[in-house]
């Protein structure tokens, strides 16, 4: 009997986030408020599933070499407010950072240390400076509109790249799943080749209400 051995393993974690492009057609949402243009938070839920059809010591891998994607979710991610880089309020909320960013190994953004103690160094109180740090510093800036579709695919990019370094051809991720909610999930299906780079287009995207 052939055929192909699928794992995946699970990762929490909070963050915040705004919809700058929301829009609602008010016969489909009924009241049709868009509320993900507003400043909010959500519990993320993210599942990664790699595919394998031969096995190494009796595994498609251990789980705990997929411990690079926890350390991205607890490292990087959580307690983080996400923000598209092309968000028309990126300077007004962020303290005219954009011209600041600087980029990391997953293409995610974060403001210059530099930039964030001249900010704070322009404020009297140290109670405000604080408040200021904490914010510029707990900025993750993605170069997409932070839907959970987006981040849903950016986190199988992310994977496909790391994992890659380390199974080569054997293994590969086969589905990334993200709820945002307990009742709103996504799922990014990875094409046969097991990429996301060509073509970058979603085999297989769909939310739950």
């Amino acid at each position: 009997m052939t055929g192909i051995f699928e794992i995946d393993k699970q990762f929490d974690f909070c963050y915040g986030h705004r919809v700058y492009n929301q829009e609602l057609d008010p016969e489909l949402s009924v009241d049709g408020l868009c509320k993900c243009r507003h400043l909010h938070g959500h519990n993320g839920k993210l599942l990664v599933g790699l595919k394998a059809e031969n096995l190494e010591r009796g595994m498609v891998t251990d789980f705990k070499n997929l411990e690079c994607i926890k350390v991205l979710v607890d490292d990087v991610l959580d307690h983080k407010f996400i923000a598209g880089f092309e968000d028309p309020l990126f300077d007004e909320l962020f303290n005219n950072s954009k011209e600041n960013i600087q980029w990391d190994e997953y293409d995610l953004g974060h403001v210059h240390p530099a930039h964030i103690d001249v900010v704070c160094e322009a404020q009297e109180s140290e109670e405000m400076k604080r408040a200021l740090r904490d914010k510029l510093e707990g900025l993750v800036v993605v170069n997409f509109v932070p839907t959970s579709e987006n981040l849903c695919k950016m986190f199988a990019d992310i994977a496909s790249k790391r994992l890659a370094k380390i199974f080569g051809d054997r293994v590969s991720v086969s589905y990334v799943d993200f709820w945002e909610t307990p009742k709103s999930h996504c799922r990014f299906t990875l094409s046969p080749q097991g990429s996301t780079s060509a073509p970058r287009t979603v085999r297989s995207a769909k939310l739950i209400g």
